[in-house]
């Protein structure tokens, strides 16, 4: 559970996940919906709205 700012920032700065998916608005709605199903069929998560996931580079 997060329960503090704190704990909010120290979720989002380990970056996606498994558990974790950030979005960075509503307008993303249905694949935020996606990940929620995704997320209750499994270990169970967040989806964090309001955050620019970092682009990944490889």
């Amino acid at each position: 559970m997060i329960d503090t700012l704190d704990a909010l920032h120290f979720l989002i700065a380990g970056g996606e996940s498994l558990t974790l998916e950030l979005k960075k608005s509503t307008a993303e709605k249905d694949r935020a919906c996606r990940s929620v199903c995704a997320l209750a069929n499994g270990q169970g998560g967040h989806v964090v709205f309001g955050v620019t996931p970092p682009l990944v580079k490889w």
